[in-house]
């Protein structure tokens, strides 16, 4: 979705241009073959293309696959009904506590 909005941006800023400066006309084109020429990688692998559209796929799976207010579905039973196995030490206990806090909740 953003290798299209790359591709509209700069077509517009070719259309809004008024032809008097060639130098810039012909890198306003060059820009536009560019982004033309982009594939679903060399997408990914541009610096801040990439890392966008990334975020907004993740974002857009977190959104769909979770479910609503799960943070404090967690943390609910987290105070209320977690316990410590019988066979498990308190230190192994308290780490794997300290680990779903640090680490898989955020």
């Amino acid at each position: 979705m953003s290798q299209l909005r790359a591709v509209a941006s700069a077509q517009t800023a070719m259309d809004n241009d008024d032809g008097t400066d060639i130098a810039r006309a012909n890198r306003l084109t060059a820009h536009l073959v560019a982004m033309q020429a982009l594939t679903d990688i060399t997408a990914l692998d541009l610096q801040g293309l990439g890392v966008a559209i990334v975020d907004a796929a993740i974002q857009e799976m977190v959104t769909v696959l979770l479910p609503t207010k799960i943070l404090q579905r967690v943390k609910r039973y987290f105070r209320r009904e977690a316990r410590k196995p019988i066979d498990m030490g308190i230190r192994t206990y308290l780490m794997h506590i300290i680990r779903i806090n640090s680490q898989e909740i955020p």
